[in-house]
């Protein structure tokens, strides 16, 4: 299931897999500031092109000035990973 939202911001995209290990995947712009060092809630996952913030069901990060934010709580944390690392554009051959 594939949702669109217009924010200030511009076009959130918001994908929903389903099946045994369903999750939900958020997709929008980063803010204008992104370069600027920001809290974000969880512990440090290391993902091959940069650094994201994990949490027990929900892993944030930003690339290419692109946020996204994965929410599952059916995924492992090391599948949590799997998933942002197949959306950097550093995965694609």
């Amino acid at each position: 299931m594939v949702g669109r939202i217009e924010t200030a911001e511009g076009k959130r995209v918001i994908l929903h897999y389903s099946g045994d290990k369903s999750f939900t995947i958020v997709q929008q712009p980063s803010a204008p500031n992104a370069l600027l060092p920001v809290f974000a809630p969880g512990d440090p996952a290391p993902l091959d092109f940069q650094l994201g913030a994990m949490t027990d069901y929900s892993m944030q990060w930003e690339e290419a000035g692109v946020s996204y934010f994965l929410a599952s709580t059916q995924l492992t944390p090391d599948e949590m990973i799997q998933v942002a690392a197949s959306m950097s554009a550093h995965s694609q051959k």
